[in-house]
């Protein structure tokens, strides 16, 4: 089985069944990576079309700013706490943003933090 950690299929819309077909035969398990909300709801309906598509969202580097509200007033509450509360507040706060979505997994830097 292959592994593709890092692609964005919302990108490859006249491609996306070709390559859906193309993961499936292949065994490739793909991480199809979202730089925003509406990438990321585009995602969850990406992965409908193969057990082998894992959606996840994230804040890139490139496009914080509309998530620094909802970080900076997870975190202003939160003085004193360990690394690990902090990380577990931050991904409620976003989980409220984006829904009670069980294809959500736990920020990047939470996974860091078990490492």
């Amino acid at each position: 089985m292959l592994v593709d950690a890092h692609v964005h299929l919302g990108r490859y819309e006249a491609e996306l069944d070709d390559a859906a077909a193309e993961i499936d035969r292949r065994r490739i398990f793909t991480i199809s990576v979202s730089m925003s909300v509406p990438s990321y709801l585009r995602n969850l309906d990406i992965a409908r079309r193969s057990d082998r598509i894992l959606p996840v969202f994230g804040v890139h580097p490139w496009t914080p700013s509309g998530y620094v509200d909802h970080v900076v007033a997870c975190i202003a509450g939160l003085k004193g706490m360990a690394a690990r509360e902090v990380t577990e507040a931050v991904y409620a706060n976003l989980r409220r943003l984006i829904g009670n979505d069980p294809n959500l997994h736990e920020p990047y830097c939470g996974l860091l933090n078990e490492w």
